[in-house]
C-alpha cells in the first residue's frame, strides 16, 4: 500500500433547474466532455486523468429546481497512481482545470469536488 490521493467529481447534465432529465445518455455526455477536457490537458502539456464514472441520481427539494425521481447526475472518480505519477499537485491542479472545464461544457451552475488523502494498492498479475 501507498500514500495517495483520489477525488470525486459531481455533476450534473441537465443545465439550469426545473428540468424534467432531458438528456438522454447522461453517462456519454460526461464521458465525452471528460475524455476531451483531459485530452486538451494532456496537449497542454500535463498528464491525462482516468477516471471511472457511474450515473446516478441527486435528490434535494422541488422548490429549489429538483425534477420528480430526481437529477440525472455522473460521478467521476479518479485516484493518483504514484507508479504513474510523481507529482500529487500538478495531478490535483489537472484534476481541477479538466473538472471546471467539463463543467462549462454541461451548462452547469455548481457542481462538486472533493479531493481526499487515501491509501492505494496497485495490483499487478502475472496475467497479459
Amino acid at each position: 500500500m501507498s500514500n495517495s490521493h483520489q477525488f470525486e467529481f459531481v455533476i450534473g447534465v441537465n443545465p439550469g433547474y426545473q428540468h424534467a432529465n432531458e438528456c438522454q445518455s447522461p453517462i456519454e455526455a460526461v464521458v465525452k466532455a471528460w475524455d476531451e477536457a483531459a485530452e486538451s490537458q494532456l496537449a497542454d502539456g500535463a498528464m491525462y486523468v482516468p477516471v471511472t464514472m457511474h450515473q446516478a441520481k441527486a435528490v434535494y427539494r422541488r422548490e429549489w429546481g429538483c425534477p420528480a425521481g430526481g437529477e440525472d447526475i455522473v460521478i467521476v472518480r479518479g485516484v493518483l497512481n504514484p507508479e504513474f505519477v510523481q507529482i500529487p499537485i500538478a495531478w490535483s491542479a489537472t484534476v481541477m482545470l479538466i473538472c471546471q472545464e467539463v463543467q462549462e461544457v454541461l451548462g452547469q451552475a455548481t457542481a462538486t469536488l472533493t479531493l481526499t488523502p487515501c491509501e492505494l494498492g496497485y495490483m499487478k498479475s502475472g496475467v497479459k
